[in-house]
């Protein structure tokens, strides 16, 4: 069978494809494509232009001062997954450093808009990330003409979760796990009895506070799951097994989140499985920082971000 059938059972031209993909429907998976020049795709819908599945994508032209492409990073692309705990944001409200990191890397970006709880809760999210992944693995070569040879998952608080759940999935399944990772301040466990030193920042933080915690956990979570059991909602317990096939990761947190202490448990169970991971740590910084474009060195926070990917890309596979 042709792929493009496989897509749209009855259309075996690319242009009505992409007509196909375009148009909205409740049933399709947003995801809106952050690309560094024009993707010239033919076919598309008039007016506003749809994504794979339904948002607009956006061209980020490369600024003179961007840094050089990655070597060997051609037909490399980054899958993107936004944070709001799992229950708010998209990948508009993300675009505030995603736009930068297209200019830096001058590669395409995709981001998943992963469905929301409490009205659609787990595992609906990790369902979609994982249905838009196999998509975009499998097809943005044939209908977009986009390569992806090398593919970079990062995700940014409740994404940064779904971006290492997604790879520990693919891992499951006995699938390819993407060439790298890149989290920015995870939420590693969702286990509501758990208790590290670092939660006691929640008693006096106005980013995530102990109630909004509880809130989104209990949003997200429904009654038949355990955070402290399942590593498809706490990658912390995921055992030795799966984590060992792990991909290079990179993770990016700030010293006054709540969430940190999990952050290092999850990086001490990686280096005793000598995996290849670093950990940036800005002690100063609260959770979800790079979504305040008004701080000081924001500019700088984003750099270092894209510079983890651009350090992924390099690495051989």
């Amino acid at each position: 069978m042709d792929p493009l059938e496989l897509i749209a059972p009855g259309f075996t031209d690319k242009a009505d494809v992409l007509n196909e993909l375009f148009i909205e429907s409740e049933d399709k998976i947003p995801v809106r494509i952050l690309a560094p020049d024009n993707l010239n795709l033919k076919g598309e819908s008039p007016g506003i232009f749809k994504s794979i599945m339904q948002r607009a994508f956006g061209t980020a032209r490369p600024s003179e001062t961007s840094a050089p492409p990655p070597q060997s990073a051609d037909h490399a692309i980054i899958i993107h997954m936004h944070g709001g705990g799992f229950v708010a944001l998209s990948s508009n409200t993300q675009k505030v450093y995603l736009s930068r990191w297209v200019k830096d890397l001058k590669l395409v970006h995709f981001s998943i808009d992963y469905r929301l709880a409490p009205k659609n809760q787990y595992p609906d999210a990790v369902d979609d990330v994982w249905q838009a992944y196999l998509w975009i693995i499998n097809y943005a070569k044939t209908v977009l003409g986009i390569e992806n040879q090398k593919v970079i998952i990062t995700g940014d608080s409740a994404g940064g979760t779904l971006a290492l759940i997604l790879s520990l999935r693919l891992i499951r399944a006995g699938l390819k796990p993407p060439h790298g990772i890149v989290l920015l301040y995870p939420a590693l466990s969702l286990d509501e009895n758990a208790f590290t030193p670092s939660y006691a920042l929640s008693m006096n933080d106005s980013v995530l506070p102990v109630s909004m915690i509880k809130l989104l956990t209990k949003a997200y979570i429904g009654k038949e799951f355990k955070g402290s059991e399942d590593p498809f909602l706490s990658p912390l317990v995921a055992s030795d097994e799966l984590l060992e096939k792990l991909p290079p990761i990179r993770i990016i947190a700030g010293g006054q989140d709540p969430l940190v202490d999990d952050t290092w448990r999850f990086l001490a169970k990686l280096k005793k499985l000598q995996k290849n991971a670093k950990l940036i740590m800005h002690e100063n910084l609260p959770h979800g920082f790079l979504s305040h474009q008004e701080l000081k060195d924001f500019d700088e926070f984003t750099k270092e971000a894209s510079d983890c990917i651009r350090e992924l890309i390099t690495l051989e596979a």
